[in-house]
């Protein structure tokens, strides 16, 4: 069972990098199609919205981030922490928390 949840684990890790990927390559050659993609998203009902956010609740706040009038530097860094936040939580080969290091007995 341990071995599954892992293949899950680092599936959904996988994909979310690659959704990161895509985000960021759109944030530096297309830029106007990430304003187009946050008035889609505003456009839709609000239970589409809900639904929306919670499935890409890190995407879609740092498209709101990056729409937000701030300085450049500001939403950059607040877009690049929230991807090494969510990428760091996603991430399954970390330990535990409350993990307790193994110890070997010795025979």
């Amino acid at each position: 069972m341990a071995d599954s949840t892992k293949i899950v684990s680092a599936a959904v890790f996988l994909i979310a990098a690659l959704l990161w990927v895509a985000f960021g390559v759109l944030l530096l050659l297309r830029q106007g199609d990430l304003g187009e993609s946050w008035a889609a998203f505003q456009g839709q009902a609000w239970v589409l919205q809900g639904l929306e956010y919670l499935i890409f609740l890190p995407w879609a706040a740092a498209l709101w981030l990056w729409n937000t009038p701030w300085a450049l530097s500001i939403r950059a860094l607040l877009v690049i922490g929230l991807a090494w936040a969510s990428l760091y939580l996603l991430n399954p080969w970390r330990s535990s928390p409350g993990a307790r290091p193994r110890v070997r007995k010795r025979s």
